[in-house]
C-alpha cells in the first residue's frame, strides 16, 4: 500500500490524529519506521474535516476512537488490525477493513477498469 500511494495510484487522506496512530503503530515495525512513510503525508491531501469522538464511545481507546470519527468525517474507510474497532465495525457507522482486505478492495477495483 505505501508504494500504491507514494505512485499516486492511492490517495490517503489524512488527519493529525490518523498521523499520530501511523507513527505509533510504525514504531513497533523496524524495518518500515515512521521517517520512510512521512513523505505519504501530503499537505494537500490533509483532512480538516468536523470529528465527533464522542459519537465513537464504543470503541474504549482515546485515539482509536478519534481515529474512528476521522474516517466517518472524511468519508473514508478506516484501515484496522486491532480488536478495539474490528470488533465494533458494525456500529461505527464507518467502514472498518483490515489491510488486507483494503488491499484485495483495491487490486479487485483495478482489475474491473
Amino acid at each position: 500500500m505505501v508504494e500504491a500511494v507514494q505512485q499516486g495510484q492511492l490517495r490517503m487522506v489524512w488527519g493529525e490524529a490518523t498521523r499520530r496512530e501511523i507513527e505509533r503503530i510504525l514504531r513497533h515495525i523496524p524495518p518500515l519506521r515512521f521517517r520512510v512513510v512521512s513523505d505519504l503525508f501530503r499537505p494537500e491531501e490533509r483532512s480538516a474535516a468536523a470529528t465527533h469522538p464522542e459519537r465513537f464511545s464504543v470503541v474504549t481507546d482515546p485515539d482509536e476512537r478519534t481515529c474512528a470519527a476521522w474516517a466517518h468525517g472524511a468519508g473514508a474507510p478506516l484501515i484496522a488490525h486491532d480488536d478495539h474497532r474490528l470488533c465494533h465495525r458494525d456500529r461505527l457507522g464507518v467502514t472498518v477493513l483490515t489491510p488486507s482486505a483494503f488491499w484485495r478492495d483495491c487490486q479487485r477495483s483495478n482489475e474491473e477498469r
